[in-house]
């Protein structure tokens, strides 16, 4: 996402990625109260792990190109705008956001073993996140062409990059 978000894209709420929460399990209540969603956290506490985090995020880490226009694209033709690299992946975001927020957040995903993918350790460690990444020579690190206009509106165009490759094993 954008430092200071000023589209309406970027400060649009992500889709959540697969997330495990390693305190508790999700159980629907009998008889949910009106108004609230109808869940509530619950696990022993002897089945929790003395290190266990928080939370752990398992899913994709790929680098954003961020394109965004202030006017529109000229067909066949050359626009001004801002191009920039940001780490993203619905499932990496959602880590960092954790972590920001407080929470002890470990993540569990795919990469490259390219120039790319030493980047993503290294973003990763920096936000604080204690990552478990798979690294791979079969494909390179993910990436998204992510495109906002100048309208604020958002399109993605998305490569199967080693994030998409991550399987239990």
């Amino acid at each position: 996402v954008f430092d200071n978000p000023t589209t309406t894209a970027a400060i649009t709420p992500m889709m959540i990625a697969s997330v495990a929460n390693t305190t508790g399990d999700c159980r629907r209540e009998a008889e949910p109260r009106p108004g609230s969603a109808g869940y509530r956290c619950w696990m022993p506490t002897s089945t929790v792990p003395v290190n266990a985090p928080d939370l752990c995020v398992i899913g994709d880490f790929a680098w954003d190109v961020l394109i965004r226009t202030n006017s529109e694209l000229l067909r066949g033709g050359d626009t001004f705008g801002e191009v920039m690299l940001m780490p993203g992946g619905s499932a990496a975001n959602v880590a960092v956001w954790a972590v920001r927020s407080g929470c002890s957040t470990s993540f569990v995903g795919k990469i490259g073993r390219d120039r790319m993918g030493q980047l993503a350790i290294e973003n990763l460690e920096m936000e604080g996140i204690d990552a478990h990444l798979v690294e791979t020579d079969a494909h390179l690190t993910g990436s998204v062409a992510v495109f906002v206009d100048h309208t604020g509106e958002r399109s993605m165009v998305s490569g199967h990059g080693a994030d998409f490759w991550l399987l239990p094993s």
